[in-house]
């Protein structure tokens, strides 16, 4: 704790907002969206919570909410022979356009629907024709990148991680979907993972999901305060300072929607709790009413469609503004334990660190090693109870 957060939930108790939402709410979502650059946050129960509530969104279309969105702009085409064009709501940086919508789309025929055929091929973008919808994700990741997935009933294919990043490979990711824009069944969504910290090679993810319409959720749960450059040049990877928050960008901001995790174990923490973030408001609003038990706006209680009770606390919240104050702090302590282990251990034969691209910065919220049976002289299981017998995790 930083010594904060106390009188943040004592200043909530004052307030007498103890259920959940309320003032520290929307303070947390306002501090957090002014330190990732996202204007757009949602503080939720958990990270997979948010990943749910953006998942649910893209496989509802907008939910009602699109036509309350900025002006419609042409999409890219259909990937099928039809090769029809769609319309797309929102803004996003450079920009870059959103995936198509399925309550966006042009009502003329031949054009792709989310849950209908073209009429001239089999286009199951999101489980036409009785279908599983499809979700692509990485293989080195947790559960809660997946498990909504599998909540929303949908089909999931695993693309293997990178040597560079440990995350989503982007030239498996290319082949990936251009092997299923060939098929007609293009994916609801990618959710790339930024593992233990360390940013996905997002840019590229975003670049080659772009070309077919396809939305980037970016699993960066374990990435809070972690960053990357697109363009210029890095500081030195030893140095364990966090970046100024104008030289690099935070982790997910590229992505269509962006997840984190305030969970017990993370580099900050509100005891549990998460973050949807994102450039497409349309698509907070959507996920503000479906985290509040999608209730409409009735003088008694209405729903017109399934919702869940995902909001997070105005208690937790206090504890997120304090935790925050704090995150640079914690992102250079972290990175000073990976740069002392690494010192200590990196020439050992068989060893090797987690490496860092030039281009990321990330938090460090693990350090963590690969470990060659061969050269080194045992495994990974032998270290970890040989450490175990030292009481060490």
């Amino acid at each position: 704790m930083s010594g904060r957060e106390q009188a943040l939930v004592q200043e909530a108790f004052a307030s007498n907002y103890i259920a959940p939402l309320g003032p520290m709410v929307d303070a947390f979502e306002q501090e957090f969206a002014e330190y990732t650059g996202i204007p757009h946050c949602l503080a939720l129960a958990s990270g997979t919570a948010a990943t749910h509530l953006a998942l649910r969104h893209v496989l509802q279309g907008s939910g009602g909410s699109a036509a309350s969105g900025p002006a419609s702009r042409p999409g890219p085409a259909c990937p099928a022979p039809c090769g029809e064009a769609a319309l797309v709501h929102g803004s996003r940086p450079e920009g870059r356009r959103w995936p198509r919508d399925g309550a966006a789309l042009l009502e003329s025929p031949g054009v792709c629907k989310e849950t209908e055929l073209c009429s001239e091929t089999r286009c199951q973008r999101s489980g036409g024709n009785g279908a599983r919808p499809l979700v692509l994700a990485s293989t080195l990741t947790f559960i809660g990148s997946v498990t909504p997935a599998v909540f929303e009933g949908c089909e999931i294919v695993f693309i293997d991680c990178d040597r560079e990043t440990w995350n989503m490979d982007p030239v498996l990711l290319e082949e990936e979907l251009a092997a299923c824009a060939a098929q007609g069944r293009l994916p609801a969504a990618v959710i790339p993972t930024d593992l233990y910290g360390q940013c996905c090679n997002l840019p590229r993810i975003i670049e080659i999901c772009d070309r077919h319409g396809v939305p980037v959720i970016c699993d960066s749960a374990e990435a809070v305060g972690a960053r990357y450059r697109k363009s210029e040049v890095n500081l030195p990877t030893s140095d364990p300072r966090p970046p100024t928050s104008d030289s690099r960008t935070h982790a997910g901001f590229d992505a269509w929607a962006s997840v984190f995790s305030f969970n017990g174990n993370k580099i900050i923490t509100t005891s549990g709790g998460g973050m949807l973030a994102s450039h497409d408001k349309a698509l907070i609003d959507h996920a503000r009413k479906l985290a509040t038990q999608a209730r409409d706006p009735a003088p008694w209680y209405e729903h017109t469609e399934i919702g869940f009770n995902y909001r997070m606390s105005n208690i937790v919240a206090a504890i997120g503004r304090g935790q925050l104050e704090v995150l640079d702090e914690r992102v250079r302590r972290k990175r000073e334990i990976f740069a002392a282990y690494q010192a200590l251990l990196g020439d050992l034969s068989g060893l090797s660190f987690m490496s860092e691209p030039e281009w990321s910065r990330g938090n460090r919220w693990l350090t963590v090693l690969l470990i060659d049976p061969r050269e080194f002289g045992a495994d990974t299981h032998a270290v970890r109870e040989a450490l175990e017998a030292e009481n060490i995790e």
